[in-house]
């Protein structure tokens, strides 16, 4: 049984073998050689569109998380202030 490193180095291997074996494989996408307004070009700009979307509504998402949980954590305080329940701050902040 061959450990995961020498799977990885011999996968790594096979990969390089193939892609020298294939010329064509390698070569460069079309934005590379200056040629954008061709439909791969156009895809390749649409798919960096689609995942700088992604990370904005990715970072939307968890900033409307923490607002959520700062909201419903002032509520707490607000309830158990109105019940008369008193924590004790270590700190000293209020």
């Amino acid at each position: 049984m061959c450990s995961f490193r020498a799977f990885r180095s011999r996968l790594g291997l096979i990969a390089g073998a193939l892609v020298a074996a294939l010329p064509t494989a390698a070569n460069a996408c079309s934005v590379c050689f200056g040629k954008t307004d061709s439909p791969l070009g156009d895809g390749f700009h649409w798919g960096v569109f689609v995942l700088l979307a992604l990370i904005f509504a990715m970072l939307a998402g968890v900033g409307t998380f923490a607002l959520v949980l700062g909201r419903r954590a002032a509520a707490i305080r607000e309830a158990d202030a109105e019940a008369g329940i008193v924590e004790e701050n270590e700190g000293g902040a209020p």
